[in-house]
């Protein structure tokens, strides 16, 4: 990692921010490395002090754009930590992680909110676009997909059916999804929909974790930083 990297935060498991961060000669921070030596942190003004990534002390400097793939820590990413203060410990690394993310002065996609780390992705707007409801209930698995934005534009779509598929790409509905996204305060959007015969699509919910595995969403992300 060198002046203007990247670094993604994810979960230590996370396969697909480390690959993300690597492709883009980044570094990768997980909730592991809160816990380890290094940290200086001069609040406020945290731009100018040090932190840790891969068991690596590093300069807050260094550090051109922060992308963030977690929205909070859990008690399953610190198992080293004892398991009667997990729950504590993750809360406060939680808090940690906004507090100095909100701080730093490079770009941080998506900003962190209080309600998320990985920004806030509400339904806000939903009900006013035609041909797409709020759905009352879950249907089948099977009805559903994933589509994964970056910077307004769909980069991934995952169905469990092939035809699903291709219903969302002849209907339309991608094009009033991506429309929606861009009008957010946030980059990175992960949403959910399903598709009923007698209601058409509907919206099921959304976050700030996209799927980053298609070459065209590192494509999108390495623009969005560049």
């Amino acid at each position: 990692m060198t002046a203007g990297s990247l670094l993604v935060i994810g979960h230590e498991h996370d396969r697909e921010a480390e690959a993300l961060a690597e492709d883009l000669g980044g570094g990768f921070l997980s909730p592991a490395d809160l816990a380890q030596p290094g940290w200086r942190v001069p609040f406020p003004g945290s731009s100018s002090g040090t932190f840790v990534a891969g068991g690596t002390r590093r300069e807050v400097s260094d550090i051109g754009c922060v992308l963030t793939r977690l929205s909070r820590v859990t008690q399953r990413d610190i198992p080293s930590i004892a398991r009667c203060d997990q729950r504590f410990a993750a809360r406060e690394m939680t808090a940690f992680l906004f507090a100095w993310l909100s701080e730093l002065e490079c770009l941080v996609v998506n900003r962190p909110t209080s309600f998320s780390l990985s920004g806030e992705v509400g339904s806000r707007g939903w009900t006013g676009i035609p041909g797409l409801g709020e759905a009352g209930e879950r249907r089948s698995p099977a009805r559903s997909m994933i589509v994964s934005l970056v910077d307004g534009q769909v980069v991934d779509v995952r169905g469990r059916a092939e035809k699903l598929e291709a219903i969302a790409a002849g209907s339309g509905v991608l094009a009033l999804v991506a429309r929606w996204s861009a009008s957010l305060p946030v980059s990175l959007v992960r949403c959910e929909i399903q598709f009923g015969p007698d209601r058409g699509w509907e919206f099921l919910g959304a976050d700030g974790l996209p799927g980053l595995r298609s070459a065209r969403a590192r494509e999108a992300v390495s623009r969005l930083v560049s």
